[in-house]
């Protein structure tokens, strides 16, 4: 019954964390006209996400069969927040005063604080939800391993569409178009706080 308590918070926190809204394609639409973002570069971040998520996921492996896994998702959301500030930063031109002290071009220092991010944090935030498959799949009792399994997976997708509602619902609140950014500040700061 304990460890069926514990399963069953797990699964409500990382429903709550995957509730809160994202900033939507605005903030796309923002980094690339903006930031100079393009899509090779996109590809490489994504490229670089995944392996240093597995590299971390093999780390924090055994820090999850030794049952710490509630400062795990805390310290995961923490971060997440945390790191989530440098792109709000962006948006307040962080990376201009940071350029301009440094003597380099702003979207030089954006890549390099871009990359930055990518190493310490993205990978993080990703292995919130690997860590409760694992720990599902390590605590579950066997008989009930598939059964909590599937109700973990309903939890998930429930969050991640209700997260897509939220998202819509502050972009219609704050609408955001690929030529007008004005409002994507009010989407950042919103998100954020919540998050």
């Amino acid at each position: 019954p304990e460890i069926q308590r514990g399963i069953l918070f797990t699964m409500c926190t990382l429903f709550l964390i995957k509730l809160t809204p994202s900033p939507g394609s605005g903030i796309q639409w923002w980094q690339r006209t903006e930031l100079g973002f393009d899509r090779e570069f996109e590809s490489l971040i994504n490229i670089a996400n995944i392996v240093l998520t597995i590299c971390f996921g093999v780390f924090l492996y055994r820090l999850i069969i030794r049952g710490h896994l509630g400062k795990l998702l805390l310290c995961i959301t923490c971060i997440g927040a945390l790191f989530s500030l440098i792109t709000i930063g962006f948006w307040h031109g962080v990376h201009i005063t940071i350029g301009n002290y440094l003597d380099m071009a702003p979207l030089t220092v954006v890549r390099y604080i871009v990359w930055f991010d990518v190493v310490t944090s993205s990978p993080i935030a990703l292995l919130g939800s690997m860590i409760v498959f694992i720990f599902l799949i390590i605590y579950a009792a066997e008989r009930g391993t598939a059964t909590w399994l599937t109700i973990f997976t309903a939890f998930y997708n429930l969050g991640l569409n209700s997260s897509g509602i939220t998202t819509d619902y502050l972009n219609h609140i704050f609408p955001v178009t690929r030529t007008d950014f004005s409002q994507l500040g009010h989407i950042l700061w919103i998100s954020w706080s919540i998050d």
